[in-house]
């Protein structure tokens, strides 16, 4: 009886420290999400991965230059207003799958990310993307109206940009 109890403490002991390593990898940086796509505006994912790589380091005139160019100011004074109130965003970030329609597009955001206290996590690449059944512009108009996995992305003059601002100014 007593052996039994005491593997069975070893055996917590070992699930525990797991877990514990498991958790601390986790919160570092997940390796199994991929790193995300140069910023830029030749594509959705670029014009996303500019958007979110700096809003995670906390500039937010430069994140809001991936926003389409007349809510630029607008987005920015937002998302400097969030920061000053205490939330700070942290976590690992990476772009999942994207669908493209013309103009617009829908681009998943994979992330394991904190806004102040409230963390929030997505590892399916196709989150927010219609599925069979769904038509893109029912899927774009979710994504339009929710900032939860997926954004909408619209190109302009050539250049991709996310649509961002009534999400940030939630």
């Amino acid at each position: 009886m007593r052996r039994t109890r005491i593997a069975l403490a070893c055996a917590a002991i070992i699930v525990v420290l797991a877990f514990s390593a498991w958790l601390a990898q986790r919160r570092s940086g997940d390796p199994l999400l991929k790193p995300p796509p140069p910023p830029g505006y030749q594509s959705p994912a670029s014009a996303v991965a500019g958007f979110t790589s700096n809003m995670m380091r906390h500039h937010p005139e430069a994140a809001c230059r991936y926003g389409l160019p007349g809510d630029s100011g607008i987005c920015a004074v937002a998302v400097e207003a969030m920061y000053l109130l205490g939330s700070k965003i942290t976590g690992t970030w990476t772009v999942g799958h994207v669908v493209t329609a013309g103009d617009r597009a829908i681009v998943d955001v994979e992330y394991e990310i904190c806004l102040g206290s409230h963390c929030v996590t997505n590892t399916n690449p196709n989150t927010g993307l219609p599925d069979s059944g769904t038509s893109f512009t029912s899927a774009f108009r979710q994504a339009l109206a929710s900032f939860d996995y997926a954004t909408d992305c619209v190109r302009l003059h050539g250049s991709w940009y996310v649509d961002n601002m009534s999400h940030t100014l939630r």
